[in-house]
């Protein structure tokens, strides 16, 4: 999954819908080695945007540019900041996550903060939110090569990588 989330990019929109089916399968296949509760384990620090199937933002697409996209999850706190990153702009939607079972969070969102050359230009409360149903979460690889992979549906797959933490 991992090794074709990458030849694919991380706009899924841009791939065949026969390679989306095809990651949509894989990832589904992957779920069976997760860990049981993937909704319920720790997140903490930054993941990176692979690949996700949702033609807009959220999947690092701003009209027709594409920036680099990354989670960031702080312990101990039910917020998190899904960053989008574009030459000097920085666009930032934080985001509440509710554990509802094992396999489900409801997310919640708060507020977006836009940034230029590092500055605030703009910031506001939001509303809306969604579902991530996970698919996967575990490590990948093992000494210097070791991650975190968390593969979910928003409804649209999304898959993410961290760097391990040292242990």
């Amino acid at each position: 999954l991992l090794e074709k989330s990458k030849s694919i990019g991380q706009i899924g929109a841009f791939a065949s819908e026969g390679e989306r089916q095809s990651l949509q399968s894989l990832a589904e296949e992957l779920a069976a080695y997760s860990d049981k509760t993937p909704a319920r384990q720790p997140l903490d620090g930054v993941y990176n945007l692979i690949y996700s199937a949702s033609p807009g933002a959220s999947a690092g697409k701003l009209g027709p540019f594409v920036g680099r996209v990354t989670q960031t999850f702080t312990a101990d706190s039910d917020l998190a900041v899904n960053s989008l990153y574009l030459g000097p702009l920085e666009f930032n939607i934080q985001i509440q996550c509710k554990v509802l079972s094992d396999v489900r969070i409801q997310v919640i969102f708060k507020e977006t903060l836009i940034k230029c050359f590092g500055r605030n230009v703009s910031q506001k409360e939001v509303s809306g939110g969604g579902m991530w149903d996970m698919l996967f979460y575990g490590f990948i690889g093992a000494g210097a090569d070791r991650k975190l992979l968390r593969v979910m549906n928003t409804p649209s797959l999304f898959v993410l990588l961290q760097d391990a933490p040292e242990e």
